[in-house]
Formats: C-alpha cells, structure tokens, sequence
C-alpha cells in the first residue's frame, strides 16, 4: 500500500488520502475522551488488481509496518461500514499496541 489514510497538503494540513475524511471531534472521527481516532476507508479504493481496499487491509498494513517497532502504538481495529478505530492509553499518548 503507497497511500497513508491521510497526507498533507503544502501548508502541512491534514487532509484525506485513503481515509474519507480526517478525523475530528466535529465530524465524530475523535471520541469525547480524545483516546480513539475513527477513519472510514474512502469508498471506491481499490486495489491495482480491482479488489476493494478494506478496513482490515489497512489494519493488516499497519501491522505489518509496526512489527519489532519499539514505539507503542496502537492496532487499529477494523469496524462497519469501513470504520477503522485506534485507541489509545490515555488522550495524546503511547498507545496500547495490539
């Protein structure tokens, strides 16, 4: 996968790549406690050979990527409708890993 679920633009803002949108507190990607991220998967990203890209496709990613990783981050966690959640220990912090 060569795509992130975000990327940034040239003013380094946040802006959607394979996520529908970029979490936030307004659109409910950010739980009220600030420890779980919510992103959809964008529908209609596929795969070069057609095959949707999934939730757990980018969870599978994402561990791959973090395996003997020392930094403790949090397994996202594939949900409905594309929703892919990661929560963490406390709001800003290490994250649970998983």
């Amino acid at each position: 996968m060569y795509a992130g679920l975000v990327t940034h633009d040239a003013s380094l803002t946040a802006v959607p790549d394979l996520a529908a949108e970029v979490p936030d507190r307004a659109n409910g990607g950010v739980s009220a406690d600030g420890r779980t991220l919510t992103y959809r998967v964008r529908p209609g990203v596929k795969w070069h050979d057609g095959a949707p890209v999934t939730a757990a496709d980018v969870r599978a990613t994402w561990l791959y990527l973090q395996a003997g990783s020392p930094r403790g981050s949090a397994a996202p966690v594939p949900g409905d409708h594309g929703r892919l959640l990661f929560t963490f220990d406390r709001s800003g912090g290490k994250g649970r890993g998983g």
